[in-house]
């Protein structure tokens, strides 16, 4: 009777035994392995990929007053040497090299100096120093002007931009590095001034303005 109970014990101790090393985890470089696991917990976590808003946008810009139609060197604001233009602004580009198409909102405001008034006149009877100037703005592919321009402003001397015209959605680029046909977004100044007002033009007698770009990705209007 001894004997068995020696025995029964010596059994129980080795099924303790037993049961305490089925239970197994290990880690190696391809996951963790598990030996007599029944089951297993693994926290999963979330990430969302969202393209970057890429976009290129002119490092300066000019604009030239050339009241009597002088023929100017405009090279150094992406003109060319002879132009004659009374507002000298050669076309400026925004580009869109997202990948996804982004949404552009364009203001200005504009400032004068020495007489210059901003203003509507009447050529041969306007006294005063004049310009009837506005910017426009269209969608382009970044390379060729349009031919129309979709959105205009004219400029009035203030602090507080005011909006160019709508709007206006640049398409994505297909690879981060190409400008989409409607991709770009072109801009210049165009206008008449009072070739003879009452006392002559001086070097004071200028203009200029203030874009500001405003950039979103584009949204989606449909149902939520």
């Amino acid at each position: 009777m001894a004997f068995k109970k020696i025995m029964s014990a010596v059994m129980a101790g080795a099924m303790v035994l037993s049961l305490g090393v089925t239970a197994f985890a290990s880690s190696t470089s391809g996951g963790v392995t598990l030996e007599g696991e029944l089951g297993y917990e693994l926290g999963v976590e979330g990430t969302t990929s969202v393209p970057t808003i890429k976009v290129v946008v002119p490092e300066s810009a000019g604009v030239i007053a050339n009241p009597y139609r002088i023929t100017v060197d405009a090279t150094a604001i992406g003109g060319t040497a002879t132009e004659s233009g009374q507002i000298i602004s050669p076309v400026q580009y925004v580009k869109n090299l997202s990948l996804i198409d982004v949404d552009i909102k364009t203001s200005a405001a504009g400032y004068v100096g020495g007489e210059l008034t901003f203003g509507t006149f009447t050529a041969g009877t306007e006294k005063g120093k004049k310009a009837d100037v506005s910017i426009e703005a269209a969608l382009c592919d970044g390379t060729t002007a349009p031919t129309t321009y979709s959105e205009t402003l004219k400029l009035t001397a203030t602090e507080t931009p005011a909006a160019v015209g709508a709007v206006k959605t640049m398409a994505k680029s297909s690879d981060g590095t190409t400008v989409a046909t409607n991709g770009a977004l072109a801009f210049h100044f165009i206008g008449t001034m009072n070739d003879a007002p009452e006392t002559p033009w001086t070097e004071e007698d200028t203009f200029g303005a203030t874009l500001v770009f405003e950039f979103t990705g584009k949204a989606n209007a449909g149902t939520p």
